[in-house]
């Protein structure tokens, strides 16, 4: 069988394609033959449009790419435009099978993938922008591709076709004729008789497109495309505007190539470098196509243009190159192209999952190959500045353009090439000068030829200075180092040009005036060149006095330069005046020992002239700073030596001689430094205030130094071990290493402090005393200050200084305590009270008398405990020591008692200032089996019968009952809680306790409002403590104690006794109840502190007079009447929690809310806390059965005493009482009839029925349910949807890049499309999904994915063509991850129902 020819494979590929659609429609498949084509032909769409503007450069490709199949080189490619066609002639191997298998085919290609020769067959589709009807003349074969005979050759088959319907013309070629060819046959005809073998006729689809044509590929097609191109060197242009032909000639010359470039214009001249690279591992090309896989090596190359002088031409920046420029823009003015994988268009280097890790490799190469070999070839050649040139950015670089050109010049930056004074250098070395030198030339004539400063000619240029230092990062030298290299000049003129660009150069830099102060620019009358910090003065002003002629004064040479002084003064050379004359004159030579004497004796009475001749006491600060380093004669206090001593003014003390006392030298006269002035005092009285006026103007003290201090290690380790110090020390904004320390102190107060001479401290704390205010505002702070200049905000962070921490926390005040001399703390030192017992006072450490007065400001700034506002804390360490001072077996005598009391009762006053936590073992009054002591944690006690049984057990509190802080600060114990009590009862009652509750019925309003009158916010809760008690009556009532593990004891004879749990037992003798101490008790009940009033409410049986004894305390009708009504109130509420609770439509029981709020407060004060589980409850409505069962068991504890004032505090007394009940229960009476436990509120109520409480319906939440529109739920439904979608659009994005890297071309639909969102196929067609896309903005979603009804329609129609693709992380490219799922549907076995589907159940459900 002969092999198939090129002509025929394009009949056979035509009558393929229409016999599947005919049969097609045949079988019923007429919309899915359709759609298939359409989406073909929406493919040739996309690539037409990615490809727009390319034509010419395809067709140039192309051509190329024919002439290299053949092996040859020198190929000619020519474009003709006629009126009605673009004509693209080349000499290649014409069209075979393969070449058109690749023309048919959207993904196929024949050609070497690292020429990206119509990447994957699609190159030739870009004709599509100008023709509907491209046609190839070519060897042995002659075809074209026409959609409106496509559309008729479908319409024969399938019927007429909607407008909208697309076709994939590029897949039926159809054979041409010679009429095919129109007016262009001869055209033609003459091409291939030029020796031309193919030819592609393009006819416009629209006659005026010829113009734009003509423009379009005279514009495109230029000469530089021959740069790069292996086969074909001529490139002609006939029946534009212009006509234009171009020749490529090469030259090897060894490690380049020189090329020229002929064209009508002139000639264009390139040096080209060439690179082979080995590719050193497979897997950089696996992803990237079947054709890769023969590809062993890959090139790079770079073409340098050349300019008119044969140098580098620079300033015509060029994009990438592959093969054709790209639109990836480098700002070189060097063209480098590389093997690139390309984008789909090949306008830019690709980026895809499988391109991106080959293109990297491959531009890593080619940065070496630039910045190792290309650009050192070039400043070897040419020189530094030409290639600077070249490679300034004359245009911002782009894209893949811009990482390479980042990484070209990071490469070069330890590459000598940059040039300089002294040669070649790296960037790394080279400077260049300040911006602000006014004149480069000049400037550079004055340096030394050995410095790497970068050329003037390469600075000149703006574009080659912002390479050089923006992206070479070539530093400038600072201007400072660039003075101090200047060489001044010796010629006249000159000096002249010299001083002139110092004076320009000063108007450009702010800064410059202080850079200069290190540069030899001044020039003397001498005519020696000095710096400005060196002794210069400008010559004198007449109004100036005459100086001492013996002063050898250096004069400035000032020429006539506009400005020239005001820069010389601003550099630091003085005029010639007083100040000056101190400051830069006399001072170097008093600061100096080796001076000779005479010299010192001079420059002293010159100073003392100056300081006697000052207007102000004071006189200049800087000059008072300067004058603190003179030197002075000095000793110390030992017996002097032979040898004179020298000690500047600013560390020396008077000494006893001139002070006329010997404070400063007892303190400091031991350290035996010389530091005491040794001048003779003039006998002379005026003299001698004369000379000390002088000497405290040089600096030498009469009191102890302030001293600055910055270094921390120089400050006791207790200050910097503080939390103060570390908090300080540390830089909010991490600057560890720009840190400084300001320490204000007393001159080496630390060490005296650690000597700890008790003499000199004396002597030192009445200097400090003396001069007290001033030491007072200047050593109170430290601080720490950050002057890193990115610092935003305050920069100081202050604390206590460690001499004020010193003063105030370390044991160095001189002191008695208990009549001995100690060292203390200032916080150790009391100031006692005017009534403070001699007892504390005693106690007390306070100032040796030898101190004498210390003020109270500085007392208060030490820390002295004031006793008459001590510290809760200082008092209790009184108490503690008095309790060490007792006898614990002989107890305590008057004194201690009265100082113990004292001491209690300030401290009650201050317990707002202590640490209750540290001071819980403060021992405080107490007694015990007879004997007063001071104990910690005594036990209170308010029933006196318990005092008296069990005092012998435990100390009880013996002082003033009202220290409720105290007390309350303390947590003491309260005895009366910790007994558990047990009443024993007699004989019931019950018409007793029917007496005693409805007495207290029938007066409870007039009870609630005399208890409410003093704390009206308790009315409600008082109306319901009221309610809630129940009555015992009995004929007799023991109470029965338990406390702790100590044996039980027996209390007879008790009259009334409240349990915790709301139950008052009554004794009822003859006599009835005793009114009196129920009143008093029941008061304690109610924690209202009128007891006494109550007594007498409960005892008076009138009610007029009851009504009068109100009325007497301030209560009238009206607040009966309310009193009455709360009453009532709470009645009802009880009433109502009884009751069955409605139910809401989700079956959950009213809260709380709905009850009366009148009782709220009683239940929170009477239960315990919310952890635990209360037994029972108390309030009016609890549990009746639950309450008798208390009752019975006789279980109970005492009332809550009524040492406390606040009624809250009461209250959660109570409550943890009731939490602390014992588990344990003794034996009682058997259980008393139901009548004898009612309550108060009982007595209200009688009567009232007590309704059972049905069950609730039980509910529970469907899984699945509706939302019905407009709820709270739907809205929510209806957010979520809207961000569903923008979230699905990103997932779209995701997946058509997915599908494009992986060779396929996706369509994404429109949002309403139902069933699926993508269509993908490969280029041919084949391997078509039916994609639906899923995306979520994370990882997939515990709760699943879900899938519309529509869309799983829609799987089962499509069957193994339907894909669920899951993108994770959609809104991050980076992160995004897609997972494709072929046929879900086909995967699912069984479904489940969860139990919301009760709600579709019909019929009989019995």
């Amino acid at each position: 069988m002969s092999e198939e020819t090129a002509a025929e494979l394009v009949e056979r590929l035509t009558r393929e394609g229409l016999e599947s659609l005919r049969d097609d429609v045949a079988h019923g498949r007429r919309d899915t033959g359709l759609k298939s084509l359409d989406e073909r032909g929406a493919m040739s769409e996309i690539v037409r449009d990615q490809y727009t503007g390319r034509y010419p450069l395809e067709l140039i490709q192309n051509a190329n790419d024919a002439e290299a199949s053949e092996g040859s080189t020198g190929g000619q490619v020519k474009f003709v435009v006629t009126d009605t066609a673009l004509l693209v002639a080349d000499q290649g191997a014409g069209f075979g099978i393969d070449q058109v298998n690749a023309i048919c085919g959207l993904a196929r290609s024949s050609k070497d993938p690292r020429k990206n020769i119509g990447y994957k067959g699609l190159g030739f589709k870009s004709v599509r922008e100008i023709t509907d009807r491209p046609q190839i003349i070519s060897d042995g074969v002659r075809f074209g591709f026409d959609a409106e005979r496509l559309r008729r050759s479908v319409e024969e088959i399938a019927g007429q076709l909607p407008k909208s319907q697309r076709l994939p013309d590029y897949a039926f070629p159809f054979p041409l004729a010679d009429s095919d060819l129109g007016d262009d046959l001869q055209a033609v005809e003459g091409l291939l008789s030029e020796g031309f073998r193919t030819v592609m006729r393009l006819p416009f689809r629209e006659p005026d497109l010829r113009q734009k044509v003509a423009e379009h590929v005279s514009a495109v097609a230029t000469s530089r495309l021959l740069v790069f191109l292996d086969a074909a060197e001529s490139l002609e242009i006939q029946g534009a505007s212009i006509d234009s032909e171009a020749r490529a000639i090469r030259e090897e010359r060894g490690d380049h190539e020189y090329l020229v470039l002929e064209e009508a214009g002139g000639i264009k001249e390139y040096l080209i470098f060439r690179r082979q690279f080995d590719v050193p591992d497979r897997t950089l090309i696996e992803g990237l196509g079947r054709a890769w896989q023969d590809v062993e090596s890959v090139r790079a190359v770079a073409a340098v243009p050349l300019g008119p002088d044969g140098l580098p031409r620079g300033g015509q920046p060029e994009p990438i190159y592959v093969y054709f420029p790209t639109e990836e823009d480098t700002g070189f003015s060097v063209a480098l192209h590389a093997d690139f994988q390309m984008d789909l268009d090949r306008r830019r280097i690709g980026k895809s999952m499988h391109a991106a890790p080959y293109n990297d490799w491959l531009r890593g190469r080619l940065v070496e190959f630039v910045a190792e070999e290309v650009v050192p070839w070039l400043a070897q050649r040419f020189g530094g500045t030409a290639v600077l040139n070249a490679l300034a950015a004359h245009r911002t670089p782009t894209g893949e353009g811009a990482i390479l050109r980042r990484d070209v010049l990071t490469r070069l930056r330890d590459t000598d090439f940059v040039p300089c004074r002294d040669g070649l250098r790296s960037p790394a070395e080279a400077r260049v000068l300040p911006s602000a030198v006014p004149d480069l030339d000049a400037v550079h004539s004055w340096l030394p030829a050995e410095r790497p400063y970068v050329v003037p000619a390469a600075e000149h240029d703006l574009n080659v200075r912002a390479l050089l230092t923006t992206e070479l990062g070539v530093a400038a030298v600072s201007t400072p180092s660039l003075l101090a290299d200047l060489l001044p000049p010796s010629d006249e003129q000159e000096v002249r040009d010299f001083y002139g660009v110092l004076v320009d150069w000063r108007k450009r830099d702010g800064w410059f005036a202080r850079y200069l102060s290190l540069a030899r620019c001044v020039r003397l009358r001498g005519g020696e060149w000095i710096s400005p910090n060196q002794p210069a003065f400008l010559p004198r002003q007449r109004n100036e006095s005459d100086f001492p002629a013996e002063l050898q004064i250096p004069i400035v040479e000032v020429p006539d330069v506009e400005g020239l002084e005001e820069l010389l003064q601003e550099a630091g050379v003085k005029p010639l005046a007083w100040r000056t004359l101190v400051l830069d004159f006399l001072m170097p030579i008093l600061s100096e020992a080796r001076g000779a004497s005479v010299t010192r004796g001079a420059a002293m009475t010159a100073l003392r002239i100056y300081y006697d001749s000052m207007r102000t006491e004071s006189g200049d600060q800087d000059i008072r700073d300067a004058v603190r380093k003179a030197l002075l004669p000095a000793r110390s206090n030992v017996t002097p030596d032979d040898q004179q001593h020298f000690q500047e003014a600013g560390d020396l003390y008077f000494g006893t001689d001139w002070l006329g006392e010997s404070r400063l030298e007892v303190v400091y006269g031991p350290f035996r430094r010389p530091e005491f002035l040794d001048i003779r005092v003039p006998l002379d009285p005026d003299n001698a205030r004369a000379d000390r006026a002088f000497y405290t103007w040089l600096g030498v003290a009469d009191r102890p130094r302030l001293r600055i201090s910055r270094d921390p290690n120089a400050a006791p380790v207790q200050w910097r071990s503080t939390v103060e110090f570390a908090d300080a020390a540390r830089d909010p904004q991490r600057h560890p290493d720009s840190q400084d320390l300001f320490d204000p102190g007393v001159d080496r107060l630390h060490t005296l402090v650690r000597i700890a001479d008790r003499t000199r401290l004396i002597a030192l704390w009445n200097e400090i005393a003396q001069h007290w205010a001033e030491y007072a505002t200047q050593i109170a702070e430290a601080t720490w200050h950050c002057k890193a200049g990115a610092h935003k905000g305050d920069r100081d962070r202050r604390l206590a200084s460690s001499a004020a921490f010193a003063l105030r926390q370390m044991p160095c005040i001189p002191s008695v305590k208990n009549e001995q001399p100690t060292l203390a703390s200032a916080r150790d030192i009391w100031r006692p009270a005017p009534d403070t017992p001699a007892r504390v006072r005693r106690l007390l450490q306070i100032t040796d008398p030898a101190l004498g007065s210390v003020s109270a400001g500085m007392a208060e700034w030490l820390g002295f405990v004031d006793g008459s506002a001590a510290s809760a804390g200082d008092l209790a360490d009184l108490l503690r020591h008095l309790a060490r001072a007792t006898d614990p077996d002989r107890g305590m005598e008057v004194p201690d008692v009265e100082a113990a009391l004292w001491l209690l009762r300030r401290l009650n006053t201050a317990w707002g200032t202590v640490d209750a936590d540290q001071n819980s073992d403060v021992p405080i009054l107490a007694v015990q089996g007879g004997v007063l002591q001071l104990a910690a944690r005594p036990h209170l006690v308010v029933d006196p019968v318990l005092a008296e049984v069990w005092s012998d057990v435990v100390p009880l509190y013996r002082g003033d009952r009202d220290l409720h802080s105290l007390f309350e600060g303390l947590d003491l114990p309260v005895l009366d809680r910790e007994v558990e009590i047990t009443p024993v009862a007699g004989l019931l009652q019950p018409d007793e306790a029917d007496k005693v509750r409805n007495q207290l019925a029938e007066i409870g309003a007039e009870i609630v409002a005399l208890a409410g009158r003093d704390v009206p916010s308790r009315v409600a809760e008082i109306s319901a403590r009221l309610h809630s008690l129940s009555v015992i009556c009995t004929s007799d009532l023991a109470l029965e104690y338990r406390f702790g593990s100590h044996a039980p004891r027996m209390n007879s004879g008790a009259k009334v006794h409240f349990s915790t749990t709301g139950v008052v037992y009554l004794r009822v003798d003859d006599d009835g109840p005793d009114w009196s101490t129920l009143g008093l008790r029941l008061a304690d009940y109610l924690e209202v502190e009128i007891g006494s009033a109550l007594a007498a409410l409960l005892i008076t049986p009138d009610r007029e007079i009851r009504t009068r004894f109100l009325e007497a305390h301030g209560i009238g009708g009206e607040d009966i009447l309310r009193a009455e009504q709360a009453f009532l109130d709470v009645g009802e509420a009880s009433a109502t929690d009884s009751e069955p609770q409605p139910v809401d439509e989700a079956g959950d029981s009213c809260d709380s809310a709905q009850v009366d709020d009148l009782a709220s407060d009683h239940l929170e004060a009477m239960l315990p806390n919310a952890s635990a589980e209360p037994s029972t409850e108390l309030g009016a409505g609890s549990d009746r059965s639950s309450h008798e069962n208390e009752v019975a068991a006789g279980r109970d504890t005492s009332l809550t005493p009524s040492f406390k004032t606040d009624p809250s505090a009461r209250r959660e007394a109570r409550a943890a009482s009731i939490s602390d009940q014992s588990a344990e229960s003794l034996e009682a009476d058997p259980l008393p009839p139901r009548a004898a436990t009612f309550s108060v509120g009982d007595a209200v109520r009688a009567g009232r029925r007590q309704p059972d409480h049905s069950a609730a319906p039980d509910d529970s939440r469907f899984y699945s349910y509706v939302v019905a529109a407009g709820t709270h739920e739907s809205r929510m439904a209806t957010r979520a949807e809207a961000e569903a979608m923008r979230i699905g659009v990103l997932g779209v994005d995701r997946v058509v890049e997915f599908e494009g890297a992986a060779g396929r071309l996706a369509v994404p639909q429109s949002h309403s499309n139902k069933g699926f969102d993508v269509v993908s196929a490969l280029p041919d067609g084949q391997d078509r999904r039916i994609i639906e896309v899923k995306a979520t903005t994370d990882a997939w979603p515990q709760r699943g994915i879900p899938v519309s009804r529509s869309q799983m329609e829609k799987n089962r129609e499509m069957g193994q063509e339907f894909w669920l693709y899951v993108v994770e992380y959609a809104g991050s490219p980076d992160r995004a991850r897609v997972l494709p799922i072929q046929d879900p549907g086909s995967a699912v076995d069984y479904f489940v129902f969860d139990p919301g589907w009760r709600n579709l159940a019909t019929g009989d459900q019995t």
